[in-house]
């Protein structure tokens, strides 16, 4: 069995790679390429979903990927409006991509929420990126080796939280316990 656990994003698709032991394999952010300043809108969307279309297919024919555990989108922003995210059409769509590629390799696909996962693994549904990424590199100590916690993009400890949830038969290391 192969994992793969993926922080849905149009910019920054934070993606991490488990063995069917838990194993962390591989953890990276895939980034699609920023919109030209005159750039109509559509234009940048159909470059996206090419863009990820290639590299999603690659991945998983490279990986020989057999389960998929994904975060839902919420359909509103968190970020103090509660409005609609700009952002919300580009995931969609790349999510859906994903998708549909996986269910043409008849590869297992699972959806979490975000508050899921954060209360399975810190045991709080409201933990913030922070307490995340601490809990994630307790666990995978092995993911800041090279690199210092500043460059270790969210996105990235996001989806290995994720990955982390779909084995809940394991103990992880939980904040203050």
């Amino acid at each position: 069995m192969k994992l793969l656990a993926i922080d849905p994003g149009f910019k920054r698709f934070g993606y991490a790679i488990f063995n069917d032991k838990a194993d962390l394999l591989l953890h990276d952010v895939y980034s699609t390429r920023e919109r030209d300043k005159d750039e109509k809108y559509q234009s940048y969307l159909n470059s996206g979903i090419e863009s990820m279309y290639h590299w999603f297919i690659d991945l998983l024919e490279e990986h020989q990927i057999t389960n998929i555990i994904a975060e839902i989108i919420p359909p509103i922003s968190n970020k103090g409006n509660f409005g609609i995210s700009p952002q919300l059409p580009l995931v969609i769509s790349v999510l859906a991509v994903c998708k549909i590629l996986a269910y043409e390799d008849e590869i297992n696909w699972k959806d979490v929420s975000a508050r899921s996962v954060k209360s399975m693994i810190v045991g709080d549904s409201s933990a913030s990126k922070a307490v995340i990424r601490r809990a994630v590199l307790a666990e995978y100590p092995e993911v800041q080796k090279k690199r210092k916690l500043g460059d270790i993009p969210f996105d990235e400890t996001d989806a290995i939280c994720i990955g982390m949830s779909y084995f809940p038969e394991l103990h992880y290391t939980r904040e203050g316990g």
